[in-house]
């Protein structure tokens, strides 16, 4: 059985239940309101000059005896070079030709970009006091700097520094590798000649009928001379539809057999002589003897 509120009571019941609704209202505004002290408090930037110090720098130095917490893993990467593979040559590359090239160029001969616009010049990986140091020194060089060049020790990486001397050595032995050091070479070379050679272009169909010809053109030996005969001269190869001297009737060439036109001085041909067209008598032909 439930009771009905009266209306005395309905005033108050709304009221409990606006004052949560208040108090979050209450609430935001109080957020919205306040200040950003924690983003524009007082400080003192990095840089900036402060008398607070007796150096004038707000910047601090480490403090001795500081120890980084990857220390220890650094000085053992320092002294534990990877081995090479063809992975490591090539992240040593890619890191070379980001911090490398800018001076000692694309091949290691110190005509880098910034070289070119009037920065000394460093020496090239290419002399002999260059590739006789060990891969250490390198190490020592790109960690620690040398002369005008700064550190990179905060911008590589103990791993991409054993990278980027695994290139230099592939770089120095690029130019100076000998056989010996490399016994497989000549065979690879062979290898990778033949598997691109390219292949002889086929013979063109006009030259089909030609067996010699083509072949002759084609492996650049010369035609196999005929036979001589046997009067000291030499056989002209036949022409096409003709029979060869060698296949004429009692083994006689076809020059050896007697022509009508070809008769021998003082002999007269058998048979009545062809009759003259009025066009080849003497009479009729202009500027001809009587």
């Amino acid at each position: 059985m439930s009771i009905a509120a009266s209306p005395a009571t309905r005033p108050a019941a709304v009221a409990r239940r606006a004052r949560p609704v208040a108090a979050l209202l209450l609430a935001m505004l109080a957020l919205a309101a306040c200040k950003q002290e924690m983003v524009q408090q007082r400080r003192m930037d990095t840089y900036e000059a402060n008398g607070v110090w007796h150096d004038g720098t707000t910047a601090r130095p480490i403090p001795a005896g500081t120890v980084s917490r990857t220390a220890i893993a650094r000085e053992a990467a320092a002294t534990t070079p990877p081995p090479v593979t063809p992975a490591l040559l090539q992240h040593g590359a890619q890191v070379y030709g980001t911090f490398c090239t800018p001076c000692h160029g694309l091949s290691g001969d110190g005509d880098g970009m910034i070289v070119q616009r009037g920065f000394p010049r460093p020496p090239s990986y290419h002399t002999q006091r260059l590739r006789a140091v060990p891969a250490q020194y390198l190490y020592d060089v790109i960690t620690d700097g040398y002369g005008v060049m700064y550190s990179y020790a905060s911008r590589i990486e103990p791993a991409d520094r054993w990278a980027v001397v695994a290139y230099l050595r592939a770089l120095q032995l690029s130019r100076h590798a000998t056989v010996a050091e490399a016994p497989e070479a000549p065979a690879r070379i062979a290898t990778e000649a033949a598997e691109h050679r390219l292949p002889q272009d086929p013979p063109s169909p006009d030259r089909a009928a030609d067996g010699q010809g083509t072949a002759s053109r084609s492996t650049g030996a010369r035609p196999a001379d005929p036979p001589p005969t046997a009067d000291g001269g030499s056989a002209s190869p036949a022409a096409p539809g003709q029979v060869p001297a060698e296949q004429t009737p009692a083994g006689q060439r076809a020059s050896d057999q007697p022509q009508p036109d070809r008769m021998p001085s003082g002999e007269a041909p058998a048979g009545p002589p062809p009759a003259q067209t009025p066009a080849q008598t003497p009479a009729q032909t202009p500027g001809a003897a009587p």
